[in-house]
C-alpha cells in the first residue's frame, strides 16, 4: 500500500507528491547549459563515444585527498528535469565516523594507522607470505608466485589482476580473505599480480553518475549513502561517466555489489574506460571507508 503527503516547501514552485518517503516533482528546463541543483551548478558538456575496453592506466602510486556533503539520492533526466529525488536512510546510521584528514585532524579522533596488507602464498592463511605497507606493482618481485589469501590490518586497499595495477580490480577492506573468492565478487579470475593502499580521508561523500560520456544525459546524484541497486530507485540507466565529488566509492556491474569492482576516487571519469569498466554498466555503488574508525569491520555483501 502507498501512502501519500503533500511534500512542504514546493507549493509554489512546483507541483510536488511525497510517496513513502519519495520526492517525485517536475522542474522546467531554462534553456542553459548550467543550471542549479541544490547549491551547485551542474554543467552539461558535449558528448563523445565511451571508450572499449579495461583501463590499462597504471594507478600503483594515485592517492586522493577528499572532501564531501549531505543524504540525498537525486535523479534528474536529460533535459536537467527532476525525474526522482528520495533522502534516504544511511545503511551505518548507528555508528559515528571519526575520520580526520591529514590535514586537519580533530583533537581526540583516532589517527590512520600506516597501511598494511599481508600477502599469502596458499589459501587460509598458509605458506610463504610477504608484507606490504605501500604500492606494489608487481607481487612476483617480491618472491610470491600467487596470492592464495589475504590480511588486511590497516586499509583499505586496491588489488589488481595484471602487474602495474591493471585489469581487474579487487577493493580490500579490513579483514580476512581465507581464499580468492572472498574478495572477488565476478569470480572470473584468481590472479592477483598487483596492489596500492586507497588513501581515504574523509567522511562525507558525494557521487554523481551519468548516463552518457562527458557527463550528459540521466543523472543520479548520491550522498553519504550506500546503493545497493539503481533499479530499485528508479535509475534503469547505463552509467558512462562519473563525477566524484568527495569520498572514495566502489561500483559494482551488477546489483547486489556482485560482479566487476571499479573504485572511483576523487575526480572526473569522462567515460567508463577511465574507470576501468569494458562496458556503461554500474547497477551498484557503495562508500569506502578505513574501517579502523567503525565498528562493523570488513565490508560483507549480502548472500
Amino acid at each position: 500500500m502507498l501512502s501519500l503527503c503533500q511534500a512542504p516547501g514546493f507549493e509554489d514552485a512546483r507541483d510536488s507528491m511525497m510517496i513513502c518517503g519519495w520526492e517525485m516533482h517536475e522542474q522546467q528546463s531554462v534553456g542553459t547549459s548550467e543550471k542549479q541543483h541544490g547549491d551547485e551548478p551542474v554543467t552539461h558538456l558535449g558528448s563523445s563515444s565511451p571508450g572499449e575496453g579495461i583501463n590499462t592506466t597504471s594507478h600503483c602510486l594515485g592517492f586522493t585527498a577528499l572532501a564531501g556533503a549531505g543524504d540525498l539520492l537525486d535523479i534528474e533526466d536529460q533535459q536537467g528535469s527532476h525525474v526522482a529525488s528520495s533522502f534516504l536512510p544511511g545503511h551505518l546510521d548507528t555508528r559515528e565516523s571519526t575520520m580526520a584528514s591529514d590535514h586537519q585532524t580533530q583533537a581526540g579522533k583516532p589517527q590512520p594507522l600506516n597501511p598494511k596488507i599481508i600477502i599469502f602464498e596458499q589459501e587460509n592463511f598458509q605458506g610463504h607470505s610477504h608484507e606490504l605497507s605501500g604500492p606494489c606493482p608487481n607481487l612476483k618481485e617480491t618472491g610470491m608466485e600467487r596470492a592464495g589469501s589475504i590480511l588486511v590490518q590497516a586499509g583499505p586497499w586496491v588489488g589488481y589482476e595484471q602487474a602495474n595495477c591493471k585489469g581487474e580490480q579487487f577493493v580490500f577492506e579490513k579483514g580476512e580473505y581465507p581464499r580468492w573468492d572472498s574478495w572477488t565478487s565476478s569470480r572470473r579470475t584468481d590472479s592477483l599480480s598487483s596492489l596500492r593502499p586507497i588513501k581515504v580521508d574523509s567522511q562525507e561523500h558525494k557521487i554523481i553518475l551519468y548516463e552518457n560520456p562527458n557527463f550528459t544525459g540521466k543523472k543520479m546524484e548520491i550522498v553519504d549513502d550506500d546503493v545497493p541497486s539503481f533499479h530499485a530507485h528508479g535509475y534503469q540507466e547505463k552509467v558512462s561517466s562519473v563525477r566524484v565529488q568527495s569520498g572514495t566509492w566502489v561500483g559494482y556491474q551488477y546489483p547486489g555489489y556482485r560482479g566487476l569492482q571499479y573504485l572511483l576516487e576523487k575526480g572526473d571519469y569522462k567515460d567508463n574506460s577511465d574507470f576501468g569498466a569494458p562496458h556503461p554498466q554500474v547497477q551498484s555503488v557503495r562508500r569506502i571507508r578505513d574501517m579502523q574508525w567503525h565498528q562493523r569491520g570488513t565490508f560483507h555483501p549480502s548472500s
